[in-house]
């Protein structure tokens, strides 16, 4: 699928775009703080709950900071 920059960036732009990247945002850094929290605060050693966490976080990251080019080659 080809995407046009111009219309990537209304996308972006579209409010309802902007609200879910807030949205992934906040999500992103619950997570992060729940990994910290986890981990630090409490010692956890689970290593599949630290890991969930950390690739929860990772995930909504390259979310919200996807590119044109990355969607075109996931839907080649």
């Amino acid at each position: 699928m080809k995407i046009d920059p111009e219309s990537f960036e209304e996308w972006m732009a579209n409010p309802l775009t902007e609200a879910l990247m807030q949205t992934c945002a906040r999500w992103e850094q619950q997570a992060k703080t729940l990994w910290v929290n986890a981990s630090w605060g409490a010692g956890q050693t689970d290593a599949v709950t630290l890991a969930r966490l950390r690739e929860q976080a990772r995930t909504l990251e390259r979310i919200r900071n996807i590119s044109p080019e990355e969607i075109e080659e996931a839907t080649e």
